[in-house]
């Protein structure tokens, strides 16, 4: 069940032609909907280990949790009466933790306003506000009172001109006016 919360962004991805702007929006409700099922790890895995017990009764087993040891080397006792609560204790819970921090690290807030500087990137049709992408440097622009009108400057010199756009920010970058 986690990893069908995954699979379609990462689907996504994979494919050419991504909007990044757009990924990191669907990277944030992916985040958000695991932050959700964490909070209702209970239930959500009650579903999980209900699909589970009905294979097993399939295939003629029982669930059952591997036996405590008073001294554990290999893996952690989970204290747990049965296999659900066991399961729950030392599977699902703390993979959908590591998923969840795994996924901040790499997706994280800095990221996502590194990302929603690709708007300056003239053969990338990203969407969005000027302003609102440039708020965390407003301070460090020599015309603040500016950016509106030079940025749709910028965008009007790309859909006029028939050369090739700049498509990464490096690029766009050499393509500006040395003021």
């Amino acid at each position: 069940s986690i990893m069908a919360v995954i699979k379609p962004i990462s689907v996504k991805l994979q494919k050419t032609g991504n909007d990044i702007v757009k990924a990191y929006s669907g990277i944030s409700d992916v985040l958000e909907e695991l932050k959700r099922m964490r909070s209702h790890a209970n239930e959500q895995f009650h579903i999980c280990y209900d699909q589970a017990s009905i294979l097993t009764e399939r295939v003629g087993t029982v669930p059952s949790m591997p036996r405590v040891a008073r001294i554990q080397r290999h893996r952690e006792n989970h204290p747990a009466n049965t296999p659900e609560a066991y399961y729950k204790c030392s599977l699902f819970i703390p993979f959908l933790d590591h998923i969840i921090s795994e996924m901040t690290s790499r997706f994280g807030k800095l990221q996502e306003k590194a990302v929603a500087l690709f708007l300056l990137v003239p053969s990338l049709s990203c969407e969005g506000e000027i302003a609102e992408v440039c708020a965390p440097w407003i301070d460090d622009l020599p015309s603040p009172k500016l950016l509106q009108s030079e940025y749709a400057r910028w965008k009007l010199k790309w859909e006029a001109t028939s050369s090739p756009k700049p498509d990464t920010l490096a690029s766009s970058l050499k393509s500006c006016d040395v003021y």
